[in-house]
């Protein structure tokens, strides 16, 4: 496996005044919703508080499927073979696009 360009996890989410706001350790990852203000607004859809957690725990899921894939060449667990092919394209999606 390659060995990681992005930021470092642990990511988080901020709820901002216009936006959500995920962050790594002192660095601003990406913003999330709204462009304008609106006070008569909340900040952040169901939808996109959901996408903003699932880009904070984007390091931890790249992790454990780098750990998985290296268990099941290790042949410390029994694998599905479709499985294992998923998780290795999510990996390569996650380093290569």
């Amino acid at each position: 496996m390659s060995e990681s360009k992005h930021t470092p996890g642990p990511w988080k989410v901020i709820h901002g005044t216009v936006q959500l706001h995920v962050y790594g350790p002192a660095l601003s990852i990406c913003t999330v919703g709204m462009s304008e203000y609106d006070k008569t607004k909340p900040v952040g859809t169901e939808t996109e508080k959901a996408n903003a957690r699932l880009i904070a725990a984007a390091p931890e899921l790249l992790a454990t499927l780098r750990l998985y894939i290296a268990d099941c060449e290790a042949e410390l667990l029994e694998y599905n073979d479709d499985t294992y092919e998923l998780a290795k394209a999510a990996i390569a999606k996650a380093e290569r696009g």
